[in-house]
């Protein structure tokens, strides 16, 4: 019988080695369902007042602006119009973490006593102990610190800026900088816990130490127009807003005064490299205020006049909405119904999803990101009896993508010239590359040797090898790049073959059969040549299941040839005319019978009308090379036992 896996352990090979499969008639094929990205409102109930907290949907924020997580998990929330810093934990309740909503003088001290005067941007460090925030009202960069990794607050500091309201452009330790921050402004960090500011009104990027506070000019003039610049503090800056950096350092900067995005290479000094300004190819950006990244270095911008989330691939130079249709609020589709009013805060969270602090819906959004289905094609593996082998004889194969070191074994029957037996193995991500090693029957020295191997169609054969010694129990192997639609690997045996010498030297120009000119002079598996097969034609499959044993007959509505194909296998590809075939199953006995359920075919959208009684099963062929072809597989059940019942005299 035909080996098959169990689901369990294809779906464990398929999530460690990204090729995914499921069974269809007993066959090992793959599917994934298709999915967009789409929006969803994680936090939030859309009302300002009265500040609530608890499970995050029940819970309410006042223009949140900036979003950020620790390494635990935990998001923090800067809650604007409120002044206060909220966190929504792993278990999604919403608590308060510090801040006063009293008006007052920018305060530090006591947690308790703390007061903010805006809280536009939020940096956790590595050590989840502390948080920054970019306090634009106080002009400052504050310092919470934690009584534990994501613990309560404990005390508030001034890491740099004024800390009085008072704006200015002063490099300098802790209250002698100052900055000219606005409700665009955000920060970021380096890996090194070194703070990024994008200070909007100076026009500069200013570069924070931690934990000492020593603000520094990192890049620009505070002249507000573009300019790049091989020296980072002769580039220019038109109202910087969104910031980001990638692994290598490189700073990312998004500009709400003419929506482009800048890159700041890293430099020596303590200051940038060159500066240059991302020409990109797409989506135009309108007011860009915030700038996240992911683990792959690709941006999402905080479009604010357009209420959009949008793409950028710095390596591609490409932008796309990722998220949003217009002002407003809505979830779903991202593309097709979702909505934002005012996104001013993005992140990357720890699962790979974007959110967004939806300032005027007064909630925090999640975009999760779309289901990558990659194209799939089908793979067919094919055994020919060649010279000296008996048809039936089963070969083993062992499939394996080739960037893995183990695969999984198939059995194969050999079936008469020129296609011979097949069995559809699996589908695979066109362009993966699949390495088939064929075993001799009985081992080292056993008869039968790999004589020929071809594919179809013969450009997705990348390599195939011959060359065997006697010693060996490798017989024949081979590299198939699997193409859309169906891509068909065949092996031809061949005994005797000399120990320690070559069965044949040349694989790759031989062809098989069904891969030539559909002509009427082509004779595939015993069609008869007597105008059957037109310039139209198609190519058609059967294949046998059940739980059942032997050889079956079947004839088709195109000729009086009679196929001969064993349980749990396929015959060769037909060439037939396209259009409607009917496959008809010969010497049905009394103990096997034909359910309604007996007749699939893939693509699914070919199968016909199915005949219980007569043993018809009507299926669609489309004109095509064998890649297109109709696989039509008929299971049948034996009513004698629950066990393998039949013979091979069925026809």
């Amino acid at each position: 019988m035909l080996h098959l896996f169990n689901l369990k352990d294809v779906r464990l090979f398929a999530q460690r080695h990204f090729v995914a499969f499921i069974t269809i008639s007993g066959f090992a094929l793959c599917a994934l369902p298709a999915q967009s990205q789409t929006v969803s409102t994680f936090a939030g109930t859309g009302a300002q007042t009265p500040i609530t907290n608890g499970p995050k949907l029940g819970a309410t924020f006042s223009r949140p602006h900036g979003v950020a997580f620790d390494g635990l998990g935990n998001m923090y929330v800067a809650d604007d119009s409120n002044r206060i810093i909220r966190k929504i934990d792993s278990a999604g309740v919403v608590t308060f973490v510090v801040g006063n909503t009293t008006s007052g003088v920018c305060t530090d001290g006591a947690a308790a006593a703390a007061v903010f005067g805006g809280v536009e941007s939020i940096v956790v460090d590595s050590a989840n102990t502390t948080l920054y925030v970019l306090d634009g009202g106080c002009q400052s960069i504050r310092k919470v610190k934690l009584s534990s990794a994501g613990g309560p607050a404990l005390s508030v500091g001034t890491l740099a800026g004024s800390n009085n309201g008072t704006w200015g452009a002063a490099n300098g330790t802790g209250t002698a900088a100052s900055f000219h921050l606005n409700d665009e402004t955000s920060m970021t960090a380096d890996s090194a816990g070194n703070i990024y500011v994008a200070d909007a009104l100076n026009n500069l990027i200013r570069k924070v130490t931690t934990p000492g506070g020593v603000a520094t000019t990192y890049a620009g003039n505070g002249t507000g127009v573009t300019l790049d610049n091989a020296s980072a503090l002769s580039a220019q800056f038109n109202d910087p807003a969104g910031i980001a950096v990638d692994a290598m350092g490189n700073v990312y900067v998004s500009q709400h005064g003419d929506g482009r995005v800048r890159k700041i290479v890293p430099g020596m000094g303590g200051v940038g490299g060159a500066v240059t300004t991302l020409t990109l190819t797409g989506t135009s950006l309108g007011t860009p205020d915030s700038l996240a990244i992911d683990t792959l270095g690709k941006l999402y911008a905080g479009d604010t006049s357009d209420s959009y989330i949008v793409k950028v691939d710095p390596a591609a130079l490409t932008s796309a909405i990722y998220a949003g249709t217009s002002v407003g609020f809505a979830d779903g589709g991202a593309l097709t119904q979702a909505q934002f009013n005012w996104p001013y805060g993005v992140t990357v969270g720890p699962n790979g999803h974007v959110f967004v602090a939806d300032y005027a819906n007064n909630r925090i959004r999640e975009i999760t990101p779309a289901v990558i289905v990659p194209q799939v094609g089908t793979f067919k593996l094919c055994k020919v009896a060649g010279p000296g082998v008996t048809v039936g004889t089963l070969f083993t194969f062992v499939v394996r993508p080739s960037n893995v070191y183990f695969g999984m074994p198939y059995t194969v029957p050999a079936g008469p010239a020129p296609g011979g037996y097949c069995v559809v193995v699996m589908q695979a991500n066109v362009g993966v590359n699949l390495v088939v090693d064929e075993k001799k029957p009985g081992g080292a020295g056993s008869a039968g040797w790999a004589s020929a191997i071809s594919a179809a169609p013969a450009s997705q054969l990348v390599s195939s090898n011959l060359t065997q010694i006697a010693s060996e129990t490798l017989q024949g192997d081979a590299v198939v790049k699997i193409g859309a639609g169906v891509t068909e690997l065949t092996f031809t045996n061949t005994n005797p073959c000399p120990p320690g010498t070559l069965c044949q030297r040349t694989s790759s120009a031989v062809v098989q059969e069904a891969e030539k000119s559909t002509s009427a002079a082509f004779n595939p598996a015993g069609v008869p040549a007597s105008g059957s097969i037109t310039d139209k034609a198609g190519y058609l499959e059967i294949c046998k299941a059940g739980n059942v044993t032997g050889v079956y007959g079947f004839r088709l509505s195109t000729g009086t040839t009679t196929y001969k194909v064993p349980a749990g296998a396929c015959s060769a590809a037909i060439a037939v005319p396209a259009g409607t075939v009917t496959i008809t199953e010969l010497g049905i006995p009394a103990t096997m019978v034909w359910e309604s359920s007996c007749c699939t075919t893939f693509p699914a959208n070919r199968q016909g009308v199915v005949n219980t009684s007569a043993h018809t099963s009507t299926v669609t062929v489309v004109a095509g090379d064998i890649s297109t072809q109709t696989i039509a597989t008929i299971t049948n059940v034996s009513v004698a036992s629950n066990t393998a019942t039949g013979n091979s005299a069925r026809y």
